[in-house]
């Protein structure tokens, strides 16, 4: 954003703020885009939101899913009508959770102008595309599809090893099942939504991860080899967001839809089920439904 010409301010946390203690140092970051590293100047960043929301006309959430609530209940009463508020961020209903939130303090949340408000989006990234339905957006999300099944499955590693790698070495030639068996009912649940979904091979290579020459090679062995998911390390502990998170704001979700719209999703339920009883805590619970955002809101009434 800053090297386009944008004026750009970053909120963190006062816990987390010592992270940037080296940007602050250095007066700013190595940035790496497509094998090329750049320096940046950057150093506006703090832990007083009000200071960073103020004057801001987009407002980019980039934050885990289970932090979505408790931002919107702090953000409210700093913000106003004329900001847009861009959830860059795996799909897990932010903004109706946000909108939720919002609504409940007597906020209004929607633009007046949704046009300009995607035109204004697309002048920050040029390669965004309208969507037909929400629920196709959330059902591309594929780190609920590819994480939790295949962490499940490593859990002894995971306990055992000093060190980790999922996409290296723990989505094998029988690991993998799970993660297919979980990709089919997510694109059962599409189809019965009424629009075609993208395979889990297909969305990774229309997005840049992987190439139209690994369309016929196994799944696992892209991901063991790429260049991209192999250098992901972790999880190095059991109880981590490949579990936590991918499950309670995802496969609850995708679990709660398919009661309702009467798709099966036994591999679903049951990554759940043993989750919850690995973990002792009951995701079904605290996990994320179409009834808890508002079947309304879902266009599911």
């Amino acid at each position: 954003m800053i090297s386009k010409g944008h004026e750009v301010k970053l909120y963190c946390r006062n816990q987390s703020i010592h992270k940037f203690d080296k940007a602050f140092e250095r007066g700013g970051f190595d940035f790496i885009n497509e094998g090329e590293k750049t320096f940046v100047k950057f150093t506006d960043i703090s832990d007083d939101m009000s200071y960073v929301l103020k004057d801001a006309e987009v407002i980019q959430m980039i934050i885990p899913s289970s932090f979505i609530e408790h931002y919107a209940k702090t953000m409210a009463p700093l913000i106003n009508n004329d900001q847009l508020i861009l959830f860059n961020i795996a799909a897990a209903m932010g903004s109706i959770r946000f909108i939720n939130v919002l609504e409940k303090k007597h906020i209004e949340t929607m633009p007046n102008y949704l046009t300009e408000s995607f035109r204004t989006i697309k002048e920050l990234y040029p390669y965004i595309v309208k969507e037909e339905s929400l629920w196709k957006t959330n059902l591309e999300n594929g780190n609920p599809e590819v994480h939790p099944g295949p962490t499940l499955l490593n859990v002894g590693r995971i306990d055992y090893a000093d060190e980790f790698a999922l996409y290296k070495e723990g989505i094998t030639p029988h690991t993998v099942k799970l993660l297919h068996a979980v990709e089919l009912e997510r694109l059962s649940l599409g189809r019965k939504l009424g629009f075609e979904l993208n395979t889990a091979k297909g969305a990774r290579i229309e997005r840049g991860y992987l190439s139209n020459d690994d369309e016929d090679e196994p799944l696992n062995k892209l991901f063991n080899t790429s260049p991209v998911f192999s250098q992901i390390n972790g999880p190095n502990e059991v109880e981590n967001r490949y579990l936590t998170e991918d499950i309670a704001y995802g496969l609850v979700l995708w679990s709660s839809l398919g009661k309702v719209i009467g798709v099966p999703t036994p591999n679903i339920d049951a990554i759940i089920v043993i989750a919850s009883t690995i973990l002792e805590r009951d995701f079904y619970t605290e996990g994320l439904t179409v009834e808890s955002l508002g079947l309304e809101k879902l266009g599911l009434e």
